[in-house]
């Protein structure tokens, strides 16, 4: 998958389909919205997400995500950890007041039923939020 990269301050990511307001990092960081649907990759059992993050201060430390498939009953069927915009751009670098849209293909196991996403400090591994989507 290509990056673009926009001048600093100038990226218009759109509107999330699915509008949410979830705080983040002690209030440094919005989670505004995401996109979840299945991908058009053939023969690969998929989803496309996107995150659609507002910093609303300057983030101390470098965040990373953990990408957890859940079945009915909780239970994590995949997993993964990933650096949000494939670490193109840390969240360190970020602007307060501006909107990120941060993409993944991620694999859907098909009893899974929810995405879990916990964010958390690359440095010390502590949770600084969590996020539960519905998978469609």
């Amino acid at each position: 998958m290509l990056v673009r990269v926009w001048p600093r301050g100038e990226a218009q990511p759109g509107a999330p389909s699915q509008p949410v307001d979830i705080d983040l990092a002690s209030g440094q960081l919005r989670l505004i919205g995401y996109d979840l649907g299945p991908h058009d990759w053939p023969g690969w059992p998929g989803l496309r997400l996107a995150l659609y993050w507002r910093p609303v201060a300057p983030i101390a430390q470098r965040l990373k995500l953990s990408l957890r498939m859940l079945d009915r009953q909780g239970e994590t069927l995949s997993a993964e950890d990933r650096y949000p915009l494939r670490l193109v751009a840390p969240t360190t670098a970020w602007l307060p007041g501006e909107t990120v849209r941060d993409e993944y293909e991620l694999a859907a196991p098909a009893s899974a039923v929810q995405l879990l996403i916990i964010v958390y400090d690359e440095a010390t591994v502590a949770e600084v939020g969590r996020i539960t989507l519905p998978l469609p």
